[in-house]
Protein backbone atom coordinates (compact mmCIF):
# COMPACT_ATOMS: atom_id res chain seq x y z
CA UNK A 1 0.00 0.00 0.00
CA UNK A 2 2.99 2.32 0.82
CA UNK A 3 4.70 1.23 -2.73
CA UNK A 4 1.17 2.16 -4.34
CA UNK A 5 0.64 5.55 -2.43
CA UNK A 6 4.65 6.37 -3.23
CA UNK A 7 3.99 5.65 -7.00
CA UNK A 8 0.72 7.77 -7.16
CA UNK A 9 2.64 11.16 -5.55
CA UNK A 10 5.79 10.70 -7.72
CA UNK A 11 3.12 10.83 -10.95
CA UNK A 12 1.65 13.94 -9.20
CA UNK A 13 4.96 15.49 -8.90
CA UNK A 14 5.93 14.58 -12.13
CA UNK A 15 2.54 15.93 -13.89
CA UNK A 16 2.36 19.28 -11.76
CA UNK A 17 6.20 20.14 -12.77
CA UNK A 18 4.96 19.10 -16.43
CA UNK A 19 2.48 21.71 -16.32
CA UNK A 20 4.26 24.64 -15.52
CA UNK A 21 5.35 27.85 -17.58
CA UNK A 22 7.80 26.84 -20.34
CA UNK A 23 11.49 28.37 -20.04
CA UNK A 24 12.39 30.22 -23.19
CA UNK A 25 15.34 29.65 -25.24
CA UNK A 26 16.41 32.59 -27.11
CA UNK A 27 19.55 32.85 -28.02
CA UNK A 28 21.50 35.90 -27.13
CA UNK A 29 23.44 36.60 -30.95
CA UNK A 30 19.50 37.11 -32.86
CA UNK A 31 17.62 40.43 -32.71
CA UNK A 32 14.55 40.52 -30.81
CA UNK A 33 12.56 41.80 -33.78
CA UNK A 34 13.10 40.32 -37.78
CA UNK A 35 12.39 42.27 -40.62
CA UNK A 36 13.02 41.12 -44.31
CA UNK A 37 12.30 42.68 -47.19
CA UNK A 38 10.90 41.34 -50.25
CA UNK A 39 9.56 43.82 -52.66
CA UNK A 40 12.33 43.50 -55.05
CA UNK A 41 11.39 40.48 -55.41
CA UNK A 42 7.56 40.83 -56.20
CA UNK A 43 6.38 41.24 -59.92
CA UNK A 44 5.79 44.44 -60.84
CA UNK A 45 2.11 45.70 -61.91
CA UNK A 46 1.61 46.16 -65.48
CA UNK A 47 0.37 49.79 -66.68
CA UNK A 48 -3.29 50.24 -67.22
CA UNK A 49 -2.88 52.21 -70.39
CA UNK A 50 -2.57 48.68 -72.69
CA UNK A 51 -5.26 48.82 -74.50
CA UNK A 52 -7.57 45.31 -74.40
CA UNK A 53 -8.47 43.12 -77.62
CA UNK A 54 -11.93 43.73 -78.44
CA UNK A 55 -14.20 40.03 -79.18
CA UNK A 56 -16.89 40.73 -81.59
CA UNK A 57 -19.01 38.56 -81.65
CA UNK A 58 -20.91 36.99 -84.56
CA UNK A 59 -24.82 35.22 -84.80
CA UNK A 60 -24.47 32.01 -86.33
CA UNK A 61 -26.54 31.77 -89.54
CA UNK A 62 -30.32 30.43 -89.53
CA UNK A 63 -30.75 27.34 -90.10
CA UNK A 64 -34.38 26.02 -91.76
CA UNK A 65 -35.95 22.76 -89.82
CA UNK A 66 -35.71 20.29 -91.71
CA UNK A 67 -38.55 17.89 -89.98
CA UNK A 68 -41.47 19.09 -87.63
CA UNK A 69 -42.34 16.67 -85.00
CA UNK A 70 -45.54 18.71 -84.54
CA UNK A 71 -47.55 15.64 -85.50
CA UNK A 72 -46.02 13.39 -83.08
CA UNK A 73 -46.66 15.98 -80.05
CA UNK A 74 -50.36 16.12 -81.19
CA UNK A 75 -50.71 12.53 -80.92
CA UNK A 76 -48.76 11.91 -77.67
CA UNK A 77 -51.04 14.61 -75.96
CA UNK A 78 -54.39 13.04 -77.77
CA UNK A 79 -53.67 9.96 -76.44
CA UNK A 80 -52.77 11.03 -73.05
CA UNK A 81 -56.33 12.99 -73.13
CA UNK A 82 -58.36 9.94 -74.22
CA UNK A 83 -56.42 8.27 -70.95
CA UNK A 84 -57.58 10.60 -68.96
CA UNK A 85 -60.63 11.10 -70.02
CA UNK A 86 -61.19 7.45 -68.93
CA UNK A 87 -59.30 8.06 -65.58
CA UNK A 88 -62.00 10.17 -64.96
CA UNK A 89 -60.15 12.02 -62.49
CA UNK A 90 -56.68 14.26 -62.07
CA UNK A 91 -53.98 13.99 -59.78
CA UNK A 92 -53.08 17.09 -58.10
CA UNK A 93 -51.96 18.98 -55.09
CA UNK A 94 -53.33 21.55 -53.24
CA UNK A 95 -52.18 24.54 -50.41
CA UNK A 96 -54.57 24.07 -47.69
CA UNK A 97 -54.82 26.90 -45.22
CA UNK A 98 -57.33 26.01 -43.08
CA UNK A 99 -58.86 22.90 -41.77
CA UNK A 100 -61.30 22.38 -38.73
CA UNK A 101 -64.90 22.38 -37.62
CA UNK A 102 -66.06 26.22 -37.53
CA UNK A 103 -67.85 27.92 -40.67
CA UNK A 104 -67.29 30.88 -39.55
CA UNK A 105 -63.24 30.20 -38.96
CA UNK A 106 -62.64 28.67 -42.78
CA UNK A 107 -64.90 31.90 -44.10
CA UNK A 108 -63.12 34.62 -41.90
CA UNK A 109 -59.49 32.81 -43.34
CA UNK A 110 -61.04 32.80 -47.04
CA UNK A 111 -61.74 36.63 -46.57
CA UNK A 112 -58.55 37.41 -45.07
CA UNK A 113 -56.76 36.02 -47.72
CA UNK A 114 -58.76 37.64 -50.56
CA UNK A 115 -58.19 40.82 -48.95
CA UNK A 116 -54.73 40.73 -48.62
CA UNK A 117 -53.72 38.83 -51.93
CA UNK A 118 -56.07 39.82 -54.54
CA UNK A 119 -55.17 37.60 -57.52
CA UNK A 120 -55.45 34.55 -54.92
CA UNK A 121 -59.00 32.91 -54.78
CA UNK A 122 -59.57 30.28 -52.48
CA UNK A 123 -62.31 27.92 -51.78
CA UNK A 124 -64.14 26.68 -49.23
CA UNK A 125 -65.19 21.98 -48.99
CA UNK A 126 -66.57 20.74 -46.59
CA UNK A 127 -65.34 17.23 -45.77
CA UNK A 128 -67.50 15.56 -42.71
CA UNK A 129 -66.55 17.00 -39.87
CA UNK A 130 -64.45 19.76 -41.30
CA UNK A 131 -64.32 22.47 -43.85
CA UNK A 132 -61.30 23.12 -45.32
CA UNK A 133 -60.30 26.19 -47.42
CA UNK A 134 -57.93 25.35 -50.18
CA UNK A 135 -56.23 27.49 -52.62
CA UNK A 136 -55.18 26.00 -56.53
CA UNK A 137 -54.92 23.21 -57.90
CA UNK A 138 -51.36 22.07 -59.33
CA UNK A 139 -50.04 19.36 -61.04
CA UNK A 140 -46.83 18.92 -59.59
CA UNK A 141 -46.05 19.66 -55.89
CA UNK A 142 -43.25 22.20 -56.94
CA UNK A 143 -45.80 24.71 -58.48
CA UNK A 144 -47.74 24.22 -55.05
CA UNK A 145 -44.94 25.12 -53.04
CA UNK A 146 -44.44 29.09 -54.30
CA UNK A 147 -48.56 29.52 -52.57
CA UNK A 148 -47.44 27.52 -49.59
CA UNK A 149 -44.43 29.78 -48.56
CA UNK A 150 -46.56 32.70 -49.22
CA UNK A 151 -49.74 31.56 -46.42
CA UNK A 152 -46.79 29.49 -44.16
CA UNK A 153 -46.11 32.73 -42.32
CA UNK A 154 -49.26 33.97 -41.61
CA UNK A 155 -51.34 31.07 -41.60
CA UNK A 156 -48.45 28.18 -39.61
CA UNK A 157 -51.21 25.26 -40.27
CA UNK A 158 -50.95 25.71 -43.69
CA UNK A 159 -50.22 22.37 -45.70
CA UNK A 160 -49.60 20.55 -48.92
CA UNK A 161 -52.16 18.25 -49.94
CA UNK A 162 -52.65 15.57 -52.57
CA UNK A 163 -56.10 16.14 -54.13
CA UNK A 164 -57.89 14.25 -56.69
CA UNK A 165 -60.11 16.27 -59.54
CA UNK A 166 -62.98 14.57 -61.28
CA UNK A 167 -63.03 15.13 -65.02
CA UNK A 168 -66.78 14.32 -65.64
CA UNK A 169 -69.13 17.16 -64.91
CA UNK A 170 -71.18 16.34 -61.73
Amino acid sequence: MKRINGILILLMIVAFASCGPAKSSKSPNLPSSYSEDLSGLREKAKPATEAKEVVKITKPPFVNPTSDVTRDVNMVLDSLTAKNRNRGFIEGYSVQVYSGGSRTLATETRLKIMESNEDINPEITYEQPNYKVKIGFYAERVEALKIYQLMKPTYPSTLIVPERRSLRNE
